[in-house]
């Protein structure tokens, strides 16, 4: 895997420096060959989002792929349902198991749904309570 190391505007894929305040920006085409595949690709925005282990950073390009911003965020503050994809995203890419569910602590246990309600009445309901 390329190293990525990103800075405001900017980052290197190897020895490639993806920028976007130069005159002759990369394409979409130029930066996945430098970057690699995405953890992300964005085609309703028109971005590529990459993961350097410390910021996630995001790539916007115009409508003909020519890169117009870069811009990075903390990966700390991915939500849970975003680290599941990228976990589940790259153990597909790299032909390894999925990654495994945490049990959830708070989900009902099947077997103590039911107690302590009885389900099955002493006597039978009788046809006058049914009527009234």
């Amino acid at each position: 895997m390329t190293s990525l190391t990103a800075h405001a505007g900017s980052m290197y894929c190897g020895s490639t420096l993806v920028s976007d305040g130069v005159q002759n920006p990369l394409s979409m085409t130029e930066v996945k060959a430098a970057c690699g595949a995405p953890i992300e690709h964005r085609t309703m925005s028109n971005e590529l989002v990459y993961d350097n282990n410390k910021n996630i950073v995001v790539l916007r390009f115009d409508t003909n792929g020519i890169l117009q911003s870069l811009n990075t965020e903390s990966s700390a503050g991915k939500s849970a349902q975003d680290q599941k994809i990228q976990a589940t995203s790259e153990a597909i890419k790299e032909g390894k198991p999925l990654p495994k569910e945490p049990l959830d602590q708070r989900a009902a246990d099947p077997d103590t749904i039911t107690k302590g309600v009885d389900a099955t009445p002493d006597k039978p309901v009788s046809s006058d309570a049914t009527t009234q």
